[in-house]
């Protein structure tokens, strides 16, 4: 990795960063214990959606698992009540969620998110290095909702973790870490847009070679029916976003604010790609400023979280990825409100829909009409955003002395 500057923590000590960590693996624990097989106490969370598409992937039936009725008839029988959760990954994921399913549920669990939270950490204490405590501090509240639903943020973290080493280390094998997140695209697209950008073509073709080396493993194994059903089931996903059915709260962009505000579906649309059309603007603007690769691709990561109208709270490790390789050079550029608001809007970002959840005086269901809560989220990427680039145009402190935050 090229050198970054190195500065005081702007929040955390060593303790806090570890007190992070461990209040994650105490809570993956716990709900590996509290529900041991599928089902267990009428409690399904989204790792059980993985769980499901695994076990009908496995029966043959994988195609049935893209079907709202099927797919969300297993789920609501399970916990008693309506769930909406349909299956719209990518066939590449199937198989991963196949491979879970050779586990009893709860042991499953532990081992996929305890593990792929211990790679994730990997990476970041890489590309964070000595800010790697505030980086932890400031990603509690996606570590936490990643690890409490078990989610798959941890898994896509680690990829563009390594994409993220590989790109700074100039080295095109980082394009394989791209490709695989073909499992989720979408938080993939700002990096792509840079690799294209920056002219480094030999990583886009390795990326490209993945996608299709994967996708054909997908098609031998699950059958070419499978990607018919994939693209019923993206649209199935894309009538329910538009309707209601998911929880607005917990997404991030800015469709998912304006619909809880109540503006009319097609227009949140326009104005989400209007944002998308910003973040990528944003991303090619920091790719001309002549900058250090770090401060780039930084950007690039937090300014990728603004593309897609279908983000979560669980996809926000990326996000800290990119502050991870801010935070050097933030330490000497901001001040005490400027470090108020990075910890501010970082958090509203990453756990408004915690809050919403936790504050509502009625439960929070994916359900048409009982998701209630207004999404905030998007406000803090969009303020975190702007912070940081005023930020980085600002020249460093002559001496850096920390402030108390």
């Amino acid at each position: 990795m090229t050198d970054r500057p190195t500065s005081p923590a702007l929040f955390a000590s060593p303790l806090i960063g570890a007190g992070v960590v461990a209040l994650c693996l105490v809570l993956i624990v716990v709900l590996a214990i509290q529900v041991p097989t599928l089902g267990a106490g009428q409690t399904v969370l989204d790792f059980d959606a993985f769980y499901i598409a695994g076990q009908m992937g496995r029966e043959g039936q994988i195609v049935a698992a893209y079907d709202k009725v099927a797919m969300l008839g297993r789920q609501s029988a399970l916990a008693g009540q309506e769930i909406w959760m349909p299956w719209t990954y990518p066939p590449q994921f199937d198989l991963v969620s196949m491979a879970l399913t050779f586990l009893p549920r709860g042991l499953s669990y532990l081992l996929f998110t305890a593990g792929t939270f211990a790679t994730y950490l990997l990476v970041l204490r890489r590309i964070a290095g000595p800010s790697l405590n505030d980086a932890l501090f400031l990603g509690l509240p996606a570590f936490l909702i990643t690890a409490a639903v078990g989610q798959n943020g941890f898994l896509t973290g680690t990829l563009m973790g390594l994409f993220a080493l590989g790109w700074l280390g100039h080295r095109s094998r980082a394009g394989v870490a791209l490709g695989l997140m073909v499992i989720k695209p979408h938080l993939a697209l700002g990096s792509g847009i840079l690799a294209v950008v920056s002219g480094r073509w030999r990583l886009v073709a390795v990326t490209f070679a993945v996608i299709g080396l994967t996708s054909a493993l997908a098609t031998a194994i699950l059958g070419p029916a499978v990607w018919r059903a994939f693209l019923d089931g993206t649209a199935t996903a894309a009538d329910g976003l538009k309707l209601g059915y998911y929880p607005l709260y917990r997404m991030t962009s800015l469709y998912a604010m304006l619909a809880t505000f109540g503006v009319n579906a097609s227009l949140a649309l326009a104005m989400q790609a209007g944002a998308a059309l910003i973040s990528v603007g944003s991303i090619i603007a920091a790719s001309r400023m002549g900058w250090p690769a770090g401060r780039v691709l930084g950007v690039t990561l937090i300014a990728s979280m603004g593309i897609s109208p279908y983000n979560y709270d669980y996809d926000m490790p990326i996000l800290i990825l990119g502050l991870g390789l801010l935070l050097p050079e933030l330490s000497d550029r901001l001040g005490l409100w400027g470090r108020r608001g990075l910890f501010a809007f970082t958090w509203l970002c990453c756990g408004w829909g915690q809050y919403a959840a936790l504050t509502s005086g009625q439960h929070l269901a994916s359900q048409k009409g009982i998701d209630t809560a207004i999404s905030l989220g998007s406000l803090g990427h969009i303020a975190l955003l702007v912070l940081v680039w005023r930020a980085l145009l600002t020249r460093p402190a002559v001496a850096s002395a920390p402030v108390a935050a």
